[in-house]
């Protein structure tokens, strides 16, 4: 009897502390339809990028950009930018304290001249959804938050190619 109490205990506890999904940031989410509204930043090879007003924007950040898919304008990145004149690894590693209590644990990856830390969700064994945290080191210094569903952005081709007529080729 005790150990099947100690047992439950156990998965209640694992349960409190699970880690939260990704499912989006700022008052957007992964997957969504993007507001035709939006100010257009750039057309780049099969995806399109925009400027946005954030519901719940912090103060660090000056730029909110949405990255969507061509057709059908699925949200597949949302991102905040923000440069800094000094202090980029204080806030560097406050967000990611943050983002660890909420998200679990990062993996850290130094790039050049970049702090990167990174978080990820897993769909059967493969990495689908990430949190990218990091600071440019420079001047200014440069702090970015991006929310990715990669699943998503490997859809592009399939989402293009849903758009030709096999009779036409």
């Amino acid at each position: 009897m005790k150990t099947l109490i100690t047992i439950l205990l156990l998965l209640v506890s694992g349960v409190a502390h699970a880690e939260a999904r990704i499912t989006g940031a700022f008052g957007l989410t992964l997957g969504e339809v993007a507001d035709e509204n939006l100010k257009l930043k750039e057309k780049g090879d099969g995806y399109f990028i925009y400027y946005f007003e954030p519901k719940n924007g912090i103060s660090i950040f000056s730029t909110y950009l949405v990255t969507v898919t061509p057709v059908k304008r699925l949200i597949y990145q949302i991102a905040a930018e923000g440069e800094i004149e000094s202090g980029c690894k204080s806030q560097f590693y406050a967000f990611g304290k943050v983002l660890s209590e909420k998200y679990g644990a990062y993996l850290v990856d130094t790039y050049g001249t970049y702090l990167n830390f990174k978080w990820s969700e897993k769909k059967d064994g493969e990495s689908y959804r990430t949190i990218g945290l990091w600071c440019a080191v420079g001047s200014p210094y440069e702090l970015s938050l991006y929310y990715t569903d990669d699943s998503i952005k490997e859809s592009i081709t399939d989402e293009l190619a849903e758009q030709l007529e096999p009779d036409n080729l």
